[in-house]
């Protein structure tokens, strides 16, 4: 068994750097590529518990950035994300691959009010409900616990029931942050980890705040 380890909170880049090429965090086995548009890192829109001074932004239009890293499984990754937009059909992607094609994905933004939905890759194997918008949303996905399945739990909610991967994959190696169309919106994905990311060292909290990190 290969547990997660790679990390990355995007704080190493300047604001509005181009994540092509980029080598920041730790644990990865190459540096970020960008397939198509424009993703770079981004100052972030609320800074607050478990969010970091820069997200990677996905601008309007299609795109398409990835890393690879050892092959895992059974495993659970964590990462945050933030959407200014809720409207029907303008699909957003984060998604995890193995042996090249076999993937499954966590998507938003399919279904007017803001749906985030479980994919194998090909279909839409689970509505998991609605998300919050102008806000950072945590997700957690569990994934080769049951071999070729995986579950998503939303801002700390029970997981959901387990979906197949394309294939029935039992490893990944690559995770992705995609569109595959034009979206209207805006959309940032933030601390990609085994758990839950550090605090903006440059933020400032209220003394309620203190003790929850």
């Amino acid at each position: 068994m290969a547990t997660w380890v790679a990390t990355e909170n995007f704080d190493s880049y300047a604001a509005g750097t181009s994540i092509s090429g980029g080598a920041g965090g730790s644990g990865w086995g190459a540096n970020w590529v960008l397939t198509t548009g424009t993703v770079k890192a981004e100052t972030t829109p609320i800074e607050g518990t478990e969010q970091g001074c820069r997200a990677l932004k996905g601008l309007n239009e299609s795109h398409n950035a990835s890393r690879t890293f050892t092959a895992i499984d059974d495993s659970v990754v964590h990462f945050q994300f933030y959407s200014d937009d809720a409207t029907a059909a303008n699909e957003r992607d984060v998604g995890f691959e193995g042996a090249g094609t076999s993937r499954f994905q966590f998507r938003i933004n399919q279904a007017t009010g803001g749906r985030y939905y479980a994919s194998d890759g090909t279909s839409y194997n689970t509505d998991l409900g609605a998300f919050t918008t102008n806000t950072w949303n945590t997700v957690d996905i569990k994934f080769g616990h049951v071999a070729g399945k995986f579950a998503i739990s939303l801002n700390g909610g029970a997981y959901s029931a387990d979906n197949n991967t394309t294939g029935g994959i039992s490893q990944v190696d690559k995770v992705y942050f995609l569109s595959a169309q034009t979206p209207v919106g805006n959309f940032w994905i933030d601390d990609i980890a085994a758990a839950t990311g550090a605090v903006c060292a440059g933020a400032t909290f209220a003394p309620w705040q203190i003790d929850t990190f």
